[in-house]
């Protein structure tokens, strides 16, 4: 059931360092801002402004596979094949989060790179699908382990964008219209038109998971759309779905040409990353969701 349409306004919130600079918010509304040029740099800022920086050598030479907000963490997925045959490649999970005013780094999971295990974003789980199963462990869980949920799969997913919320999964396809429906207690389809983000200039590709927003102390599901340019803020409980759908357009006092990525929704306020593809800079921008 939709909502009456809604429009976002924007306003300014901060320049980044330099165009390299990504920003992703944690679940206490903490920002981290991370950079990959050699040599990669992070540092995040917490609530009442205070700064920490970070040492981000444990990157070093170590291939990103993606990077994703885990509750009040930052987790990086890595690909390790240094002084390694390709059969022993392996896949490690590791993340940052501020522990006593510093960054802690923790190696959390490791697998062969071979074996096809997933992760979703924001949620502190594993998947492997097997037989038409999507089988869900801990992230410290190896694959050996009993899973701790099973769920069936109505067909094929390989071309489906999947979230794990709510203890459901979220089959997301793409449409030209908006239509939710729910398969079965653990299964929610959702029909929308999305696109894949390119800036060409910066060879950064940045994915529709980019773009989601589910922490696991949140109520809703949120869904930025930059290509269409509109918000998702979705209630899922046992029987009923509600949406509202929010339009947003740049402000006519925005310097920047355009919309990069949503960095998080945190006490119903959206942040996005702008960029000016003629000045090379980029900036954060808010806004409140009514």
């Amino acid at each position: 059931m939709a909502e009456p349409l809604s429009e976002l306004r924007f306003e300014y919130k901060e320049d980044l360092p330099s165009e390299s600079y990504q920003c992703y918010q944690v679940m206490n509304g903490s920002f981290f801002y991370f950079s990959n040029c050699s040599p990669a740099q992070l540092y995040a800022v917490l609530n009442d402004g205070t700064r920490i920086n970070g040492d981000a050598s444990i990157l070093d030479d170590l291939d990103y596979l993606e990077i994703q907000v885990r509750a009040n963490a930052l987790c990086f997925s890595m690909l390790d094949h240094r002084g390694k045959e390709k059969g022993d490649w392996q896949r490690k999970c590791l993340q940052v989060s501020v522990n006593g005013g510093q960054l802690e780094w923790k190696e959390i999971s490791k697998f062969p790179y071979s074996e096809k295990v997933e992760s979703f974003p924001f949620s502190p789980h594993t998947f492997k699908v097997k037989d038409d199963t999507l089988l869900v462990r801990g992230l410290h869980q190896s694959n050996d382990d009993n899973p701790i949920k099973k769920i069936r799969l109505p067909c094929a997913t390989e071309d489906v964008h999947k979230v794990f919320f709510k203890n459901s999964l979220f089959l997301i396809r793409n449409s030209p219209k908006v239509e939710f429906t729910k398969k079965s207690a653990d299964i929610v389809d959702i029909q929308m038109q999305f696109d894949v983000l390119r800036d060409k200039l910066a060879s950064y590709i940045f994915t529709f998971y980019q773009n989601v927003h589910c922490y696991i102390d949140s109520k809703m599901l949120y869904i930025v759309n930059i290509g269409q340019d509109f918000l998702l803020k979705i209630n899922v409980t046992a029987d009923y779905i509600s949406y509202r759908k929010l339009l947003f357009n740049r402000p006519s006092s925005c310097p920047f040409t355009t919309f990069d990525y949503s960095v998080g929704v945190r006490d119903d306020i959206l942040t996005l990353r702008f960029f000016d593809e003629n000045t090379r800079k980029a900036a954060l921008w808010t806004a409140k969701i009514a």
